[in-house]
């Protein structure tokens, strides 16, 4: 997030809000995850090699890590695919890609739990490229004037400072259609 141009982010998610989904069901179905590993370069040798190593992840392993766990989902835009380079630009984050394979849509979802996590969805969000959603309000406590920090800020300021532009004009549109009804 070092240097962070904000003017370089879409515009895609600004108007979303979180949605609730229950994740106990549908895995494999309804929906999956975009993992953050190249499954091209895994094999089983590999795992038989390196069984019981630390910092070795198996191919089951792989596959429950990065799990969602709160009812929650925050929505990516549709027009575009997401893999698992994009999976590993958040991996650092307590969250994952979630693709819901019915409606071909991508979303956000939360792998850990905390009082509030909006700088951490935030920064995903910014992380794949878009403003954060202006539905995320980012709490003063605990946080520090950092690099990362001053770019999110910076960023949802950005996002609000879009839809407040986007909102004059609709202002301006409905006065034009109320003085041609007069």
């Amino acid at each position: 997030m070092e240097g962070l141009e904000t003017d370089s982010l879409r515009v895609d998610c600004l108007k979303e809000t979180p949605r609730n989904y229950d994740w106990g069901r549908g895995y494999g179905e309804e929906w999956e995850i975009i993992q953050p590993y190249d499954w091209d370069a895994f094999s089983e040798e590999d795992e038989e090699e390196n069984e019981g190593k630390t910092g070795y992840y198996s191919y089951e392993g792989m596959l429950e890590s990065n799990q969602p766990m709160m009812n929650y989902y925050y929505p990516l835009p549709d027009r575009y695919d997401f893999d698992d380079e994009d999976a590993r630009k958040i991996n650092h984050l307590p969250l994952c890609i979630i693709y819901f394979t019915e409606s071909e849509e991508y979303a956000l979802a939360l792998t850990g739990g905390g009082m509030d996590l909006s700088w951490q969805i935030c920064e995903a969000y910014i992380c794949l490229g878009y403003y954060p959603p202006v539905h995320f309000r980012l709490p003063r406590m605990g946080k520090y004037a950092t690099e990362k920090n001053l770019a999110i800020v910076d960023a949802c300021i950005k996002g609000r400072e879009v839809l407040k532009q986007w909102q004059n004009g609709d202002i301006e549109d409905l006065k034009r259609i109320r003085e041609d009804l007069k």
